[in-house]
């Protein structure tokens, strides 16, 4: 041991420079670099790749890749177990073979990712033996054309931005369990020409967006039923995990029959049949015909949309929902009598802007009352428009409603949709997507055995400003002074 100190202290000692010096590395080749590099995979074009898969596609589901080289928004209310996800990756992976491209997948949960759409990519991409970065089963792939395919599941809108590309696909999985939220901003983010955005998914009796956009004038709606799948029309499961033809037949012959065909009736071998809302589900990717705790009928909303307006001397009514800040919006809603003249949004500025405006919209209907929400900001323009002399009615929703009502509603809001709910099948409405989609999503429950409207889920600004101008009855009605 004495002599292993010895040659110790004969050892010499590193300085701290010394210990940190690193020999100078010699550059890399370019050339040698190149040559290391893997070759390129030689990507099939997009209308190469769409001829492969359309072999194995159905007619519908054909239409649907056809409809969405078209239009920029495409729904899709699908049947259970027709191999919508199955056409949702074939689509990703086509709009994947143009460079440069951009592919979102997501749904409500990460696990529908990762376990419902997700194989269908992966798997296609192994079968045309791609090669992608990274190897794995993450939601997120990058092909050798700079093209990548992002899966994610998110509550917040914010994770969408910043996604451009000259070909961008958004792919809305699940659709009836993804927000509102989301649903903007996949249309925020998709405004380039060769933008698309995809919602996909079975149909729901829960409240969702995605029943509205199947509605919308801005959307394409195309279903993808069950009874053009090949396992109906050959009589015989020719494709293992499909729609079942023994279930399908099973709760088709428990339908009743109608002897003509009807709007409600679909045909199969020449019989005409009435589904229920489980069949409509299941089989013909149709929306329930009475949505649960829907408190607005989508065939009454339509019914009235299209309704012509009648001739009415009744006096003009002005509803008010006021909103400075957030998503929300000041609206205006104008009806005379069953017409709904107008829903108007006033820009958004400062009260004193947003008076004015109520102002001239004053002028321009001459109505005889003037309803609006005192809650929050709605306290200082009513004061500014009480200013003006106009004939204000301050609204509180969340009070009881007077007198004998309490036994109708839980409060006034409830008790003023409830109002509404009961003169939509005479009413007009003016062709407003923001005001269809709000009442399609609006949903009626009960507490203690009193209508009550549950808490508010999105936006819901255009509808709170019409039913205002039901709520009259509720409240004590002032004296209308002379306009100025």
């Amino acid at each position: 041991r004495e002599s292993q100190r010895n040659i110790n202290k004969r050892r010499p000692s590193l300085g701290p420079t010394q210990k940190t010096r690193q020999l100078p590395r010699t550059p890399r080749s370019p050339l040698l670099h190149q040559a290391r590099r893997p070759p390129m995979y030689q990507l099939p074009s997009a209308p190469t790749l769409r001829r492969l898969f359309a072999a194995g596609w159905t007619a519908a589901q054909a239409f649907i890749a056809e409809l969405l080289d078209i239009h920029p928004r495409v729904a899709v209310p699908a049947a259970h177990g027709v191999g919508k996800s199955f056409l949702a990756a074939d689509l990703a992976v086509i709009n994947a073979c143009h460079p440069n491209s951009i592919t979102i997948v997501t749904a409500p949960t990460r696990r529908q990712v990762r376990t419902i759409i997700w194989p269908h990519i992966r798997r296609r991409l192994d079968q045309l033996g791609i090669p992608t970065r990274p190897p794995s089963s993450e939601p997120n792939i990058q092909l050798d054309n700079n093209a990548r395919i992002h899966g994610f599941a998110t509550p917040n809108p914010d994770r969408f931005q910043g996604l451009h590309a000259e070909r961008l696909l958004i792919i809305l999985d699940e659709a009836a369990g993804i927000s509102p939220e989301i649903f903007a901003a996949a249309q925020t983010v998709a405004v380039a020409e060769h933008n698309r955005i995809l919602a996909i998914g079975n149909t729901s009796a829960r409240p969702c967006y995605f029943a509205a956009a199947c509605n919308a004038d801005d959307w394409h709606t195309v279903t993808l039923d069950a009874l053009s799948h090949p396992n109906i029309q050959n009589r015989h499961d020719v494709i293992p995990g499909a729609v079942s033809f023994r279930l399908f037949t099973e709760m088709l012959s428990k339908l009743p029959t109608s002897p003509e065909p009807t709007e409600d009736s679909f045909e199969f071998d020449g019989v005409h049949y009435l589904p229920d809302d489980n069949f409509r589900k299941l089989f013909l990717g149709q929306w329930p015909a009475a949505p649960a705790h829907a408190l607005f009928p989508i065939a009454a909303i339509e019914a009235a949309i299209n309704r012509d307006p009648r001739p009415s001397s009744a006096p003009v009514i002005f509803g008010i929902d006021v909103a400075r800040l957030g998503g929300n919006k000041t609206i205006v809603a104008v009806r005379q009598g069953p017409n709904v003249l107008a829903i108007r949004q006033i820009r958004p500025a400062d009260l004193c802007s947003q008076a004015d405006d109520i102002c001239t919209m004053y002028h321009e209907y001459g109505p005889t009352t003037v309803v609006i929400d005192a809650a929050g900001l709605g306290a200082g323009l009513i004061d500014l428009l009480r200013a003006a002399n106009l004939p204000i009615v301050s609204f509180t929703g969340s009070l009881p409603p007077p007198g004998t009502q309490r036994r109708l509603a839980t409060n006034r809001r409830t008790l003023a949709y409830l109002r509404l709910a009961a003169e939509l099948p005479n009413l007009s409405l003016p062709k407003n997507h923001a005001l269809r989609s709000q009442m399609a999503l609006a949903r009626i429950t009960e507490r203690a055995g009193i209508p009550a409207l549950p808490p508010k889920v999105g936006e819901t600004d255009h509808l709170d400003a019409l039913s205002m101008t039901f709520a009259i009855a509720t409240t004590s009605l002032p004296t209308p002074t002379s306009p100025p």
